[in-house]
């Protein structure tokens, strides 16, 4: 799985995602959800939403961010009864 981060526009930032399964093919899940979680002492900035499919294997979010600073992802995927949250630290494209 790879995620790409852009700005888009006035505080959002839109995120793409990139899922295979095992195999390398495109993966179809049932659900996709980002949250994304400011890492400062004493803030709690976060924001969140369902990633739309918006190619085989490909999935989409924009979210808000409150400020810059150090944010760290967790993104889980749903299909059928599985369920798997995967986290990372994001870096911000320039």
């Amino acid at each position: 799985m790879k995620i790409y981060e852009k700005p888009a526009g006035s505080a959002k930032h839109e995120y793409d995602a990139v899922i295979t399964d095992q195999n390398g093919k495109p993966a179809t899940l049932d659900r996709v959800h980002l949250e994304i979680t400011l890492s400062m002492n004493n803030m709690h900035h976060e924001s969140e939403g369902d990633m739309k499919q918006t190619g085989d294997g490909q999935y989409a979010v924009k979210l808000k961010w409150a400020m810059d600073g150090d944010w760290k992802a967790a993104i889980t995927l749903e299909k059928e009864k599985y369920k798997k949250t995967i986290r990372a630290a994001i870096t911000p494209s320039s």
